[in-house]
């Protein structure tokens, strides 16, 4: 196997059902998880993923097959910095942990000698610059890929399709994934990976209208 990754964006709302619904549109930083009672409930919920990632350590070491596959920890989402307000689905304010203070707090319950690589998710904004995509992966998504030694996986990526419509127009995607390769190439091997999500769909798709999209052909390096 390429990887065992255990648990889907477990620092927000939509994947984590101790954070309320709906929240304040707030990201929590360090010192909010320590510091308020909807912070309590979720760091007590962070304790419990550790025993499970635990667990899941030593049934890899115990695998016949798999003692070598990396284990990863749960791909948590970039909601960007810690702040009071902002953060929302279809209108609806939730609540979010960064990234950072995810990981600092899970290591300090051990993540650095159960997880072989932090599984991290980021979908850049196409509407920001190109200096306001890059300091959010240097600042946010992958500020902690390899300062502890331990590298990041990109478990998921992508850019939103323009439309849906045949002939595709992707030449624009298609640029702003190479900027993206570009950039997380500066990681080096601190960022062992990165995987597109998801490759058939409509919004995200590098397959559209019978044949392999241009940001396909990039992504996939054929």
């Amino acid at each position: 196997m390429a990887g065992l990754e255990l648990g889907n964006e477990i620092n927000w709302a939509p994947f984590n059902g101790d954070f309320p619904v709906p929240g304040q549109g707030k990201v929590i930083g360090d010192t909010g998880l320590y510091s308020n009672p909807e912070a309590e409930v979720i760091a007590a919920g962070y304790r419990a993923y550790m025993l499970s990632l635990q667990a899941l350590r030593q049934i890899r070491d115990g695998s016949a097959l798999n003692q070598a596959t990396p284990v990863i920890s749960g791909g948590l989402s970039n909601p960007g910095a810690p702040r009071t307000a902002g953060v929302a689905i279809d209108g609806v304010p939730i609540d979010a942990v960064s990234i950072n203070a995810t990981l600092n707090y899970l290591r300090a319950y051990g993540l650095d000698t159960i997880a072989d690589t932090y599984g991290i998710h980021f979908y850049p904004n196409a509407n920001a610059t190109s200096a306001q995509r890059y300091h959010d992966l240097a600042d946010n998504a992958l500020a902690q890929c390899g300062k502890y030694g331990v590298s990041c996986t990109v478990t998921e990526w992508g850019f939103r399709l323009p439309s849906f419509t045949c002939p595709l127009n992707d030449s624009n995607r298609n640029n702003l994934a190479y900027e993206i390769l570009s950039d997380v190439a500066n990681w080096g091997s601190a960022v062992r990976s990165m995987v597109w999500f998801d490759w058939l769909s409509l919004q995200y798709g590098l397959y559209q209208c019978g044949a392999e999209t241009a940001t396909g052909h990039l992504v996939l390096g054929q």
